[in-house]
């Protein structure tokens, strides 16, 4: 996490406008097919959200040209901003995490000679944590925060993504994405 001064913020907004990360949601360019998306997020004082989702940030076109130019300055923003108006940066302190869980199928993991397994150490079960989300209906989404995260936590920092968790006799694999300030928990839910 980088925090910045308040000429810095007002700097970094200006820089925002001139890309073209005001105003109403847009996506920029054609989606790809199964390729992530690069999204920008613009939170005013006032509660305000601008999101801007850029499908293919090579793309060619002025509007992307300009959202690129932006992310390089914020991928280097000492060399742009004014001295001091950069802090250290910190690791960001999440307090939320997403959860994601479905029924492993072993026959299918990527390399099933790397997975481990371990005993889920949450009250609630994976079966019913959360909600039901999507299809196939066996996918669940919660968010786990407090003490739950306080127990969860240490666990998580031995996982990996082939981790499997054991809850109730039943083995699972974990989606998990620690949540920003405004981050849904379970988009689309």
């Amino acid at each position: 996490m980088t925090r910045l001064t308040q000429a810095g913020v007002e700097q970094v907004l200006a820089w925002a406008q001139e890309a073209g990360l005001e105003g109403p949601d847009r996506d920029l360019g054609p989606p790809i097919l199964d390729a992530s998306v690069t999204q920008f997020t613009v939170v005013h004082a006032d509660g305000t959200l601008h999101r801007t989702s850029v499908n293919d940030m090579s793309g060619a076109d002025a509007e992307i040209a300009a959202v690129r130019q932006f992310q390089d300055l914020m991928l280097n923003l000492r060399s742009w901003l004014a001295d001091g108006a950069v802090a250290d940066e910190t690791p960001y302190a999440w307090d939320q995490l997403r959860v994601i869980s479905f029924p492993a199928d072993e026959q299918n993991l990527p390399d099933p000679g790397m997975a481990n397994e371990v005993d889920w150490p949450l009250a609630e079960p994976l079966a019913t944590l959360g909600t039901s989300w999507g299809e196939p209906a066996e996918y669940r989404c919660a968010m786990v925060e407090g003490d739950d995260l306080a127990t969860l936590r240490p666990m998580l920092e031995q996982a990996s993504e082939l981790t499997l968790w054991r809850s109730e006799d039943v083995l699972y694999q974990l989606l998990l994405h620690p949540l920003l300030p405004d981050e849904a928990v379970c988009p689309g839910l």
